[in-house]
């Protein structure tokens, strides 16, 4: 199994469950959460959802972001007080 710079193997079982596999590609620091403020702080909505945030993130930056690393981010923009959690998954951007 080899691997390129800033890319890393992960595996995927097919059907047949042998291990295929596939170049995950390393996001530069920072990208998530800048795209996830572009998201938010332009977004008109009094409610924002996780699942709304993962779809923009993930068309944002033209690819797979996994929802863990989502919700890392949204946790550490909570605290900041750039987001105000409203529920469980549902944020209101506060922008400080």
């Amino acid at each position: 199994m080899f691997s390129h710079p800033g890319q890393r193997a992960s595996h995927k079982y097919d059907v047949q469950t042998s291990i295929i596999q596939v170049m995950v590609e390393r996001r530069s620091p920072g990208e998530v959460r800048d795209a996830i403020l572009s998201f938010v702080s332009r977004d008109a909505s009094p409610e924002i959802t996780i699942r709304e945030i993962g779809l923009s993130v993930n068309e944002s930056l033209r690819g797979y972001v996994a929802p863990s690393s989502i919700r890392s981010y949204v946790q550490l923009l909570e605290k900041s007080g750039k987001l105000k959690r409203l529920a469980r998954g549902r944020y209101r951007w506060v922008g400080k």
